[in-house]
């Protein structure tokens, strides 16, 4: 299903509202950041594709938002000051065990060593992304993780806004990947 609609784009006075159908779940998202500048401009790209936001701005603050609320998914960055993500991580993943829940959880950081990677992956996240967090990484996460969830979009060449329901895009690519097995034994004797 696919809805376009013309628009006057030259007009700077016109507003843009979307064409969202009544169907469409709207995304919480808990994003989980220290910085003032990565926070704001991660905020602005959640709300550029329809989604609503809690921020917290330590893992413990992380850590009592999801013992009161269920998100659709989580952004943590890895390097907060009080906990890291990869420990905030661990945190909830043992709060979700009893519960058969998996909510996905999302790393950002400014430093993507493969092995950061690999320490997050084995501390329960999802997948880790370098900042600074874009538009692209938003959609694909939403069509990973939230059903009917609609990314609203203005196409300027053609003057038309359109409005996509969920595509089949996946988040992981499924090419091989070779992981040191002695190294994840160090990180985590009890992993393997």
């Amino acid at each position: 299903m696919h809805f376009t609609f013309s628009m006057n784009t030259k007009d700077k006075t016109a507003a843009f509202k979307p064409l969202v159908p009544n169907t469409v779940k709207k995304a919480y998202v808990l994003l989980v950041e220290d910085s003032s500048i990565a926070m704001r401009f991660a905020e602005s790209v959640l709300k550029t594709v329809s989604c609503e936001i809690e921020i917290a701005k330590t893992g413990l603050e992380a850590l009592a938002l999801t013992e009161k609320k269920q998100y659709d998914f989580m952004l943590i960055d890895l390097e907060l000051p009080d906990l890291n993500g990869n420990k905030v991580t661990q945190v909830i993943r043992e709060r979700e065990a009893p519960l058969s829940r998996r909510t996905p959880i999302i790393g950002l950081t400014a430093h993507a060593a493969a092995e950061e990677k690999t320490k997050s992956i084995i501390a329960g996240m999802h997948n880790v992304y370098e900042k600074p967090f874009n538009i692209e990484i938003a959609q694909k996460l939403l069509n990973t993780f939230v059903a009917n969830h609609t990314v609203s979009r203005i196409d300027n060449a053609s003057n038309t806004a359109q409005i996509s329901p969920n595509s089949q895009e996946k988040l992981f690519n499924l090419s091989p990947v070779f992981i040191d097995i002695n190294y994840v034994k160090k990180l985590s004797p009890n992993a393997v």
